[in-house]
């Protein structure tokens, strides 16, 4: 019979059918299972962390009792920055009042008391050069020396040029002949002290004549007046048209002169004296003063 062939793939089909709605329902069943694994992990998180965060202890302030409670040394240091830590040594931190000693102000001023006494003058006055009687051929010389400090120093009554140190100087010009400069020094409480200096200035002529001695236009009793000077060396002499004898001087290593001393008599009233000196070339020079006898 051929039924049987018909009836078998009618079977076979509806096998496979079957086997498809099983393999769906496995299916769906395993990721219904999935899921409420899932649900069930998210509920079991939910339910551990919140206990936690019921369980957090929160900060308790300690409660007041009748006996004081010990510091604990070992919290401080945990809780406080390293500036609070660097800052811990303050004055604030100590009732100890510093140790503070000024330095008196007494003492200065009687230092400032002492420095300030007046210095003691000893009425110095040195002329270190040029020496006396030195002879010079140039128009001007220099003059110095050293005295109290803080002196007026005058040459011949111009002021000199000071230091500090005490130490003057000043310049002066010279005549051909001799120079006569008075040094004077006045301290602060006006004590005075001079030296005189002679200085022989010579011609740039072979030829001189110098009076020291007396000043022209001088006014004198007696009726005799001593005529006094230098020359060259190696002149004659004449005081009013007389001869007159000659000394030779040694001025410094270099220069001689020849020095002259005459007295002469005087009448009453004006008297004119001429000096003449004339050397071996025959160049002579000559100088006229005037002399006034009064009786």
């Amino acid at each position: 019979m051929k039924i049987m062939p018909k009836y078998s793939n009618i079977t076979k089909s509806a096998y496979i059918l079957c086997s498809l709605i099983l393999l769906l329902l496995a299916t769906t069943a395993c990721f219904s299972a999935l899921d409420r694994v899932s649900l069930d992990n998210a509920s079991s998180n939910s339910y551990v962390s919140k206990p936690m965060q019921n369980d957090a202890p929160k900060p308790t302030s300690a409660s007041p009792t009748s006996t004081p409670q010990a510091p604990v040394p070992t919290i401080l240091p945990d809780k406080i920055s390293n500036h609070d830590v660097n800052l811990k040594p303050t004055i604030a931190s100590s009732n100890k009042p510093m140790d503070i000693n000024p330095t008196p102000t007494a003492t200065v001023y009687d230092e400032v008391t002492s420095i300030a006494e007046p210095i003691k003058l000893t009425k110095i006055l040195n002329v270190k050069g040029p020496e006396d009687n030195s002879s010079f051929s140039s128009d001007s010389i220099i003059i110095y020396g050293d005295s109290d400090p803080g002196s007026v120093i005058t040459i011949n009554d111009d002021p000199a040029q000071s230091k500090n140190d005490g130490g003057f100087y000043g310049e002066v010009d010279l005549e051909i002949g001799i120079n006569t400069f008075t040094v004077k020094s006045t301290d602060v409480n006006n004590n005075h002290s001079s030296k005189v200096l002679n200085i022989f200035k010579t011609s740039p002529q072979s030829l001189f004549l110098s009076i020291t001695q007396p000043l022209n236009q001088t006014t004198i009793t007696s009726s005799y007046v001593q005529i006094s000077g230098i020359t060259s060396p190696n002149t004659k002499v004449y005081i009013l048209g007389m001869p007159v004898g000659t000394q030779i001087e040694k001025l410094d290593g270099n220069n001689i002169v020849a020095t002259f001393n005459h007295l002469v008599a005087l009448s009453a009233g004006l008297n004119l004296i001429e000096i003449k000196v004339e050397n071996e070339q025959n160049e002579s020079l000559s100088k006229l003063i005037s002399i006034i006898h009064v009786p």
